[in-house]
């Protein structure tokens, strides 16, 4: 299943001029929520500085196509104007070197951006303040260039998730500006650019383990979507060894004899359970092993779920996959993959 196969979910319209602003907040608002924003009194201040931030890293990173972006919006119905020129100046007044704290812009943020209409309650009222904070972030280099380049190079050093939530317009900017899946596929294609086959059955998979995991109390715990990895890796490994061969192929040989030897190190059998192979196990086992142990302190502090779910899925996936394809990886350390997850 291709991520490109579920383009804008819940995002599209059948009308022939939508209101863009609307749209757009649509997209912004489930992503704020499939990462962990819950709706409260200041989660539309959250939204509009996540949009505004979006605005100032798209004007840094696709200049040539600010106007485009900028014309959508204008012409959008629900976007009220504002005098750009003024909230410019008021946030250089406020942060002379750049918002330190998040919490500091949304506040600034929002007594721009909700000048002249009501403070949004719920996500209908969203797509006035949302885009005029996503225009004044495109705006931005233009009207105060040094705090544009203040911000640019303080979101330079932000974490995977969150600097995820601050470059959805530029993501989207293939897609119509608009959402081509949803926030946890979005999440991991970042990660799987150049190898389109592994990129489809981590991808297509996450969205499955998506539609299930939604419905479950704790959506983002482990258990869940690791089961699901390893038999959707298992499955692709007995019954297409074609396909299975072609997502181990387009991995580079060193980085796939090092893939091996992470599996050698944590998927072993449980000596619980009769016998059975315990991969909520292993993977945990992994996440202490690999990345200097960030993955297991991450686990322990709970916190960046997506990046949990994203690494411990792929992890999974590649177990069931390396544990069931019948063909010969002696070239990478003289174990069939059968081996690999004994």
């Amino acid at each position: 299943m291709s991520i490109l196969s579920i383009k804008n979910l819940s995002i599209g319209t059948n009308v022939a001029q939508p209101d863009y602003a609307r749209l757009l907040s649509a997209g912004f608002a489930r992503t704020a929520r499939d990462f962990g924003i819950e709706f409260n009194p200041h989660f539309p201040d959250f939204v509009c500085a996540m949009g505004f931030t979006n605005g100032v890293l798209f004007q840094s990173w696709h200049p040539d196509e600010v106007a485009r972006l900028t014309g959508k919006l204008e012409s959008s119905p629900s976007l009220p104007s504002l005098e750009l020129p003024q909230a410019a100046a008021s946030l250089a007044e406020a942060f002379p070197g750049g918002p330190v704290d998040s919490g500091d812009l949304q506040r600034v943020l929002a007594r721009l951006v909700y000048i002249g209409i009501e403070t949004p309650k719920c996500d209908d009222e969203l797509p006035g303040p949302l885009g005029r904070a996503i225009l004044l972030g495109l705006r931005l280099a233009a009207l105060q260039p040094a705090l544009a380049e203040c911000i640019v190079t303080r979101l330079k050093r932000t974490p995977y998730e969150p600097a995820f939530l601050v470059s959805r317009l530029s993501a989207w900017s293939a897609y119509d500006d608009l959402p081509f899946a949803v926030p946890i596929v979005e999440f991991a294609s970042v990660f799987y650019r150049n190898r389109p086959h592994e990129r489809d059955l981590v991808c297509g998979g996450l969205y499955d383990a998506w539609l299930i995991a939604r419905c479950r109390p704790d959506a983002w715990d482990l258990s869940a979507w690791v089961y699901h990895g390893f038999a959707r890796g298992q499955r692709l490994g007995l019954r297409d060894q074609k396909e299975a061969r072609a997502v181990i192929e387009e991995v580079p040989t060193d980085e796939l004899s090092g893939t091996l030897r992470i599996y050698r190190k944590t998927a072993v059998e449980s000596e619980g359970n009769g016998g059975t192979f315990d991969i909520l196990g292993a993977t945990l086992r992994y996440f202490d092993s690999a990345h200097e142990g960030l993955l297991g302190r991450y686990y322990r502090e709970r916190i960046y779920f997506r990046l949990q779910v994203l690494k411990a899925y792929d992890y999974a996936v590649w177990a069931g996959l390396l544990g069931a394809v019948p063909m010969d990886l002696s070239r990478l350390g003289g174990a069939s993959g059968k081996e690999v997850a004994r």
